[in-house]
């Protein structure tokens, strides 16, 4: 969990948004693909822990991902297994050995303006999680999308602790079918010349997603 600060690198995108919900998800995966079709693999880092409901975006997102087998992301933080405060660090040294040179896309809640709540972010640099609550993490992610899940206000913690699981639940549905739409997307430049011929003639189960 992290304070919400910095300058977003393009437009805020609201899980609620006024246009059709397809609508919005389709410009914000096009904004998320645009950025990352260069990179051969990204490795989306969801950080957070299922033991306060305000700082479960992250896992929840993750195991939204996970269920539906990305092929483009490897994901670290689901609820099965989190990635909070006591291993991120571990975590991070893990992904840099396993992953080499992988960008790193992670992924956080903030508290912001009650007017924001429900609003991402997805902006170039670290996060810094545990801002928030006065935690002193390392950075994480070449670049990072957080969501507003709540209004800070001097009591932090009382207030992830307080927060609607339903509203992390259905932020975390909108993030995780932008993602899933992405990596299909971005998976389909790996594949061989034949298998995108055959895809582009017969269709392709890939695009049925479900998060």
């Amino acid at each position: 969990m992290r304070s919400f600060h910095e300058q977003p690198a393009i437009e805020p995108f609201h899980y609620q948004n006024q246009m059709k919900v397809w609508d919005s998800r389709a410009v914000f995966t096009h904004q998320l693909t645009s950025v990352l079709r260069t990179a051969p693999g990204v490795v989306l880092l969801c950080i957070g822990t299922d033991r306060c409901t305000g700082d479960a975006l992250g896992p929840v997102t993750g195991s939204m991902l996970q269920e539906n087998n990305p092929r483009f992301f490897s994901i670290y933080g689901t609820l099965a297994a989190p990635v909070h405060a006591l291993n991120l660090e571990e975590t991070l040294q893990f992904i840099s050995k396993k992953h080499g040179n992988a960008p790193v896309l992670a992924i956080d809640a903030s508290l912001g303006a009650e007017q924001k709540i429900g609003r991402f972010t997805f902006a170039s640099g670290p996060v810094y999680p545990g801002s928030a609550v006065q935690k002193t993490l390392p950075p994480a992610g070449d670049m990072h999308i957080t969501g507003i899940v709540n209004a800070r206000g001097g009591k932090e913690f009382q207030t992830l602790q307080n927060t609607r699981l339903y509203r992390i639940w259905q932020m975390a549905d909108y993030l995780a079918d932008c993602l899933l739409l992405a990596d299909r997307r971005l998976a389909v430049r790996l594949q061989p010349a034949a298998s995108r011929l055959d895809t582009r003639l017969y269709g392709s189960s890939t695009e049925d997603i479900h998060a």
